[in-house]
């Protein structure tokens, strides 16, 4: 598994094409280096995930070796994508679990020590391996019948949509208004 993390001046990479690894390079020690420290720790002795430099300044990382855009910076500084055999060479970004900056999120070394851990998890549909009971459940619904998968995979591409997303939004908004309308009544 690879892991991305820029920062203008800071990157890291951890991935799994073989084997695993991460970068960090630094000019300036950044807000979330606890984390980073924690997890090279943890992950030392363990053969899956190495660890190594890149440095952004020196050459940019705007895209992976399959044409995937790598985006440093988007979605806040540091960038954090990670790249196992799910995800190929052009990666992901990592999970958020908070809504804070991403620097104060995976600065919690045990944040970010479970992020390395969830972005390890690979899911093999054929033999089910790696693959926890609702996926396993989820492979078995969907397995046989392919006109029924494609259909499935076609809702799922249309709810993941930016055009379903922003409607989702703007109709989350619209639900937030009536219940704060109702809260206004029952204060009344």
């Amino acid at each position: 598994m690879h892991f991305g993390l820029s920062h203008g001046y800071i990157t890291a990479h951890i991935g799994h094409f073989g084997s695993n690894w991460l970068s960090l390079r630094r000019r300036r020690e950044p807000a979330n280096a606890p984390g980073w420290r924690a997890a090279v720790e943890h992950y030392k002795d363990d053969a899956g995930v190495v660890f190594g430099d890149v440095n952004l300044r020196e050459g940019r990382v705007t895209q992976s070796r399959d044409g995937t855009p790598q985006n440093p910076g988007a979605g806040g500084w540091p960038t954090l994508r990670y790249y196992n055999a799910d995800t190929g060479p052009g990666g992901a970004p990592v999970e958020r679990i908070t809504t804070q900056k991403i620097c104060d999120e995976f600065k919690i070394p045990q944040r970010m020590i479970n992020a390395v851990t969830t972005s390890r998890k690979v899911c093999d549909a054929v033999t089910k391996k790696g693959c926890d009971e609702e996926e396993s459940q989820y492979l078995d619904a969907w397995r046989g019948d392919a006109a029924a998968r494609d259909a499935e995979a076609a809702r799922l591409d249309d709810l993941l949509s930016d055009a379903t997303q922003k409607k989702m939004k703007a109709q989350r908004k619209l639900l937030a208004k009536l219940a704060k309308v109702a809260a206004a009544k029952d204060e009344l």
